[in-house]
C-alpha cells in the first residue's frame, strides 16, 4: 500500500510523455497484443510478423515436439488445429474430451498433445481450485489454457480469419496477458505462488494461492468496473484483499479491492 503513490506517480510521468509524443495509449496496447510478445515481430508489417509466427509455430510441432516424444505424424498435423481451437475458444476452461471429440482423436492421446505443448511454452493450463488439491482432485475437470503470450493468440485468429479486435477478443486477449504475467512470476519470485481459476458461476478470472499460508487472492480481468464479483470471491475465501484490473486511471483501494489500471499492470 505503501509504494501505490510512488506507483501513480511513475504512471502519471508515462501518460504524459504519451502525449507529448502524441501517442493514443488504448492504440498502443492494441499493437502491443498484436506484435509485442516478440522481439523480431515488432514494428514489421503485420503479415510478415505473422508469417514469422507461423513459421516458428511449424519448426515447434515438426521439430520440438518430436524431441519431448514420439508423436505418429497424424497426430502432429492435428496440432495446429488444436493451437487454432484454443486461440477461437471463447474465455473460460475449455473440457479435453470435447477437444479430443473435435480432433477425431483419443482423450489419453489429447491429453498427451496438450501436456508436450505445455513443455515446449507455447501454452500453459490454469487449473481449478479444489478444497483438496491433488491430481486426482483435478481428474475430469476442464481446465484453462492460455498463449504464452496474447500476440501468439491474436497472430493464430489472424491467420484463421478473425481479425476484428471487438470487445469479446480485447477482453480475452487482456485475460490472456494477466495470466501469463502470473504464470511468468510464479517461475521467477522467490515465494510459492499458484494460479488456479474459481470454478463457481460468475467467479473470478484468477485465484492467487500463497503456497505457505494458503491465502488467497481473487483477481478479476474486466473491459468494466464493477467490483461485485471480486468481493464475493473475498467473503468466500476470506481474503485479506482482492484484484480488478480494468480502466482506472490509477491504483486506490476501496472495501480490500486494490484497483489497478490494465495500462499499469501491462508493465508489470
Amino acid at each position: 500500500q505503501s509504494l501505490i503513490p510512488e506507483i501513480n506517480q511513475q504512471y502519471s510521468e508515462l501518460k504524459k510523455t504519451y502525449v507529448e509524443k502524441k501517442l493514443d495509449m488504448p492504440k498502443e496496447i492494441e499493437e502491443y497484443y498484436k506484435s509485442g510478445g516478440f522481439a523480431f515481430t515488432i514494428r514489421r508489417e503485420t503479415r510478415d510478423s505473422y508469417s514469422k509466427l507461423m513459421a516458428l509455430i511449424d519448426r515447434v510441432i515438426k521439430t520440438d515436439l518430436p524431441a519431448f516424444r514420439n508423436f505418429e505424424s497424424a497426430n502432429l498435423s492435428r496440432v495446429f488445429r488444436l493451437l487454432g481451437l484454443l486461440a477461437l475458444k471463447k474465455s473460460g476452461e475449455i473440457s479435453h474430451t470435447k477437444l479430443a471429440k473435435a480432433l477425431e482423436i483419443s482423450p489419453d492421446t489429447m491429453n498427451i498433445l496438450l501436456e508436450t505443448l505445455e513443455k515446449t511454452q507455447i501454452i500453459f493450463s490454469i487449473k481449478p481450485l479444489h478444497s483438496s488439491q491433488g491430481v486426482k482432485s483435478w481428474a475430469g475437470s476442464p481446465w484453462k489454457y492460455y498463449f504464452l503470450t496474447p500476440t501468439l493468440t491474436y497472430a493464430l485468429r489472424y491467420t484463421l480469419g478473425k481479425t476484428t479486435m471487438d470487445s469479446e477478443t480485447m477482453g480475452l486477449l487482456r485475460e490472456n496477458l494477466v495470466g501469463a504475467t502470473f504464470f511468468r512470476l510464479t517461475k521467477t519470485i522467490s515465494r510459492q505462488i499458484s494460479i488456479f481459476y474459481d470454478r463457481q458461476d460468475e467467479g473470478v478470472d484468477f485465484l492467487l494461492q500463497n503456497d505457505a499460508t494458503g491465502q488467497i487472492i481473487p483477481v478479476e480481468v474486466g473491459l468494466n468496473k464493477e467490483k461485485g464479483q471480486v468481493e464475493q470471491a473475498i467473503k468466500r475465501f476470506e481474503s485479506s484483499y482482492g484484484i480488478l484490473i480494468a480502466d482506472f486511471d490509477n491504483i486506490f483501494i476501496q472495501d480490500k479491492v486494490i484497483h489497478i489500471p490494465f495500462s499499469t499492470f501491462i508493465f508489470a
